[in-house]
C-alpha cells in the first residue's frame, strides 16, 4: 500500500489505506513496505492494516518478525541502495558496522545470491525489488545500462541498481537479456529449495526420550493385543510425525526451530469396523493403523 512510511502523517494514511482495503476487498493481503517494528515509539501502531511486512535487509529482526509471524502475519525483504541497520532497531549498537548484501555491479555476486539464505534463516517467504528494468534517472543526464550503468540518488551513485535486465536491442536480441546478477538470484532461490528440501526430510522424524519411552511401552504391551481390531476401540498407532507452530503460513518450508513432535494425542485412533490388525493403511493416510508386530511396530 505504501512504500517506507517515514512519518507519522504516512503511518496514519497506512491506516486508513488498510481500512479501505479491507473493507473493499478482505481477501486482500495488505503488504508495507516497512520494517516490523515502529521507527518512533510516538507514531501510531499500524499493525491492524499490514498483512505483509517488507523491511530492508539490514532492518530485519528474528524477535520482530517471530512476533508478527506469531498472529499470522508475513514478512517479506527487500533491498535498495546501500542501508545499514536503522538506530532504533533494538539491537542497533550490535549490528550497526555490519553491511547486509548490496546489489550493485561492483558487489561480490554473493550479494545476490544469499538473500534467500537470510529468508529462510528468518522464516521470510517473498522477495521485493523496485525494479528490474530502471534506467532512466542518472545524475549525469545519461543512463545506459550496457555504457554507463549508474542510477543516482541522494547525490550518490549505485552501479546497476533497479536494474537486473538489458536491453537486448542494441546486441542484436529480440528481447531481454539477463545479467549475471539475475542469474545468480535464481541460484539461490534454488539454494533455498534445497535446504527446505533438506529440513523437510530431516525434521519428518523427531524423536525424544519422552517418546522413546513411550513407544517401548507401546510396543511391549503391544504383544497381550488380539490382531482383530473391534470397532470403535482407540489403539497407539505406530506413528512419528511432527506439526508447525502456530503462526507458519501454510505454504512455508517447516522451519527447524518451527516444529514439535507429535503430541502424544495425536498418537490415538478410532478403528474401522472389522478391520484386521496390520501396517496397512489407505493412500494418503500413512500410518494411521497400528501394526500386528513389535518388529513391523517400531518399524514403522
Amino acid at each position: 500500500m505504501l512504500d517506507e512510511p517515514n512519518d507519522k502523517k504516512s503511518y496514519e494514511n497506512v491506516l486508513t489505506l488498510g481500512k479501505l482495503v479491507h473493507e473493499g476487498a478482505p481477501q486482500l493481503q495488505r503488504l508495507v513496505v516497512e520494517q516490523p517494528y515502529t521507527q518512533d515509539p510516538a507514531w501510531p501502531d499500524i499493525d491492524p492494516a499490514v498483512d505483509i511486512w517488507c523491511p530492508l535487509f539490514s532492518f530485519i529482526g528474528r524477535e520482530e518478525i517471530n512476533e508478527k509471524l506469531s498472529h499470522g502475519d508475513e514478512v517479506w525483504s527487500y533491498t535498495a541502495l546501500a542501508q545499514r541497520a536503522p538506530n532504533y532497531y533494538s539491537k542497533y549498537t550490535e549490528v550497526k558496522n555490519y553491511d547486509p548484501p548490496y546489489w550493485a555491479i561492483d558487489q561480490p555476486l554473493t550479494s545476490y545470491r544469499i538473500p534467500t539464505w537470510i529468508n529462510l534463516q528468518y522464516k521470510i517467504n517473498g522477495y521485493l525489488y523496485w525494479s528490474t528494468v530502471y534506467s532512466d534517472k542518472s545524475i549525469t543526464g545519461v543512463m545506459d545500462p550496457w555504457f554507463l550503468p549508474i542510477y543516482s540518488a541522494s547525490g550518490k551513485h549505485f552501479s546497476g541498481e533497479g536494474y537486473l535486465l538489458y536491453p537486448g536491442k542494441p546486441c542484436g536480441i529480440n528481447g531481454p537479456v539477463a545479467s549475471i546478477r539475475l542469474k545468480n538470484m535464481r541460484d539461490g532461490m534454488e539454494d533455498y529449495e534445497y535446504f527446505a528440501s533438506y529440513i523437510r526430510r530431516e525434521s519428518r522424524y523427531v524423536l525424544d526420550a519422552r517418546r522413546h519411552e513411550f513407544l517401548e511401552a507401546v510396543a511391549e504391551t503391544s504383544r497381550k493385543r488380539t490382531t482383530t481390531i473391534p470397532q470403535g476401540q482407540l489403539l497407539w498407532r505406530a506413528a512419528q510425525g511432527y506439526v508447525a507452530e502456530g503462526g507458519v503460513h501454510p505454504h512455508d518450508v517447516f522451519f527447524l526451530e518451527s516444529i514439535e513432535p507429535l503430541a502424544i494425542e495425536r498418537m490415538v485412533t478410532t478403528s474401522p469396523g472389522g478391520m484386521v490388525g496390520g501396517a496397512g493403511a489407505p493412500a494418503g493416510a500413512a500410518g494411521r493403523w497400528i501394526a500386528t508386530g513389535t518388529e513391523r511396530f517400531l518399524g514403522e
